[in-house]
């Protein structure tokens, strides 16, 4: 519906009056650290185009979000780990392009808080977290599932 109508109007559940979807919907660098949700007025959706990459381990893949963020002046793209038969399940055209080698850009929508994890001082992830703990996300739970939209 957003993208189709983005005046649309709907109500949540901390809205007195309906408003437009497009005011749910922010561009990933408009995400906020795990420590910081509570100080949104509003849940959102945020989205950004993302590629997929293998790891270390066979069951799990990487989505890379191609949006730098600058954190301690350091350059960091974002990352997110997700079960491998996740993306093979509910996405297999995706999937199956990644498999057979074309690189492939897609658009991620989540409502999953970033989290800013220190390696070094000069180096600094960002991945997402769970909204129980400052922790990140399993990358084989429904928690990620149900926060986590491809297109």
């Amino acid at each position: 519906m957003y993208k189709h109508n983005p005046d649309f109007r709907v109500l949540t559940n901390k809205s007195e009056h309906p408003i437009p979807i497009k005011y749910m919907f922010k561009f990933l660098k408009r995400n906020v650290l795990f420590q910081n949700q509570n100080t949104l007025k509003y849940s959102y959706i945020y989205y950004c185009q993302a590629f997929l990459s293998e790891t270390n381990n066979a069951s799990v893949l990487r989505l890379s979000f191609k949006c730098p963020l600058t954190v301690d002046n350091l350059t960091i793209y974002p990352s997110l780990i997700v079960s491998k038969a996740h993306i093979e399940n509910e996405y297999p055209d995706i999937y199956d392009q990644f498999v057979s080698g074309i690189e492939t850009e897609f658009e991620v929508f989540t409502t999953l808080p970033f989290l800013k994890k220190y390696v070094s001082p000069s180096k600094i992830y960002i991945n997402f977290s769970s909204f129980q703990e400052s922790a990140n996300v399993d990358p084989f739970s429904d928690e990620l599932f149900y926060n986590l939209y491809i297109n």
